[in-house]
């Protein structure tokens, strides 16, 4: 394989998917993020552009699974397929990854969107599913935990097939809206409140 091309342009951190199956690890995506995280030995690793070895990574496989029982020991279970997401120490000068004797390039940084926030960003619009989150009766004040509730509603959905299965091909947004009013409106209970989505509970009768 001949790669050709500059040193990726960021320092800092990043975030590997990779698949694991019989046939071997695959990288699926490789997207910088903000922060820092701490590097270990392991099987994954950091190349610069010629080559050389910048840093190694440790990636648990995500097919192992153990279950202990009270009764005392456990058992352990390997599945076909599974789908890991690891935040690896991205230093300055790396180019490229290789685990499992295959190289990948890391994708570029999210596009600034005007009114929107990346959440998950995973490539190209052309080549993954947009998925935007809405948020209604959040105050100003209140789109911090707004932020949070997003981030929880991810981690939340990464457990629940497919999501988790195809996180690589899922690009996910938020929309820091404000609403005048804190909460929304409820029908039966007679509770209005002035939103900027106008979402209510109680349509069609049902407590939703």
């Amino acid at each position: 394989m001949i790669l050709l091309g500059c040193a990726a342009a960021w320092a800092g951190s990043a975030v590997v998917t990779v698949e694991f199956s019989a046939d071997g690890p695959r990288v699926l995506s490789v997207i910088p993020v903000a922060g820092e995280v701490a590097p270990g030995p392991g099987a994954l690793e950091i190349l610069g552009v010629d080559g050389r070895v910048l840093a190694r990574a440790a990636l648990e496989d995500p097919r192992i699974r153990s279950v202990a029982v009270p009764e005392g020991g456990g058992e352990t279970a390997i599945l076909d397929r599974a789908i890991g997401r690891y935040a690896i120490d991205w230093p300055a000068g790396a180019h490229r990854v290789r685990f499992g004797g295959r190289d990948a390039l890391p994708g570029g940084p999210p596009p600034v969107r005007e009114g929107v926030v990346a959440v998950r960003y995973a490539g190209p619009a052309d080549e993954r599913l947009d998925l935007l989150i809405l948020g209604d009766g959040y105050t100003e004040a209140e789109l911090p935990r707004f932020a949070e509730d997003v981030d929880a509603l991810v981690e939340y959905l990464g457990g629940i097939p497919p999501y988790g299965r195809y996180a690589s091909l899922l690009n996910i947004w938020r929309t820091d809206t404000a609403s005048v009013e804190s909460g929304v409106t409820h029908l039966e209970s007679g509770i209005a409140r002035e939103t900027a989505f106008g979402c209510y509970y109680g349509c069609g009768g049902i407590d939703r």
